[in-house]
């Protein structure tokens, strides 16, 4: 267990041990959360935190594969539809529409 002093202002030296354990440098971000109104848990923030979640959910499924496939469904269902349509017409004039993905 290590002891450390608050200062006037506030602050608090994090020993070098403990800093190095946690990869800390100076000027980097920390989390301070209040656990049960009498601790302290201190979680270092990444420098950048969009590249550090980058590839997290590379398990899972993709939103943007999801999203490709229903645009493609859409398009799909809407120049169906348009075809249908045009075929009930006793004259049909040709669709332009495209499939495009």
């Amino acid at each position: 267990m290590t002891i450390i002093k608050i200062y006037a202002k506030g602050q608090l030296v994090i020993p070098k041990k403990i800093r190095k354990i946690l990869g800390l440098k100076p000027g980097q971000k920390v989390k301070l959360n209040l656990i049960d109104d009498h601790h302290i848990e201190l979680t270092p923030l990444p420098d950048n935190p969009v590249e550090a979640f980058c590839g997290v959910f590379k398990d899972g499924s993709s939103l943007t594969n999801s999203l490709i496939k229903e645009h493609k469904e859409e398009k799909t269902t809407q120049i169906l539809s348009s075809w249908l349509y045009c075929s009930k017409e006793s004259r049909c004039i040709q669709n332009r529409t495209t499939l495009t993905s």
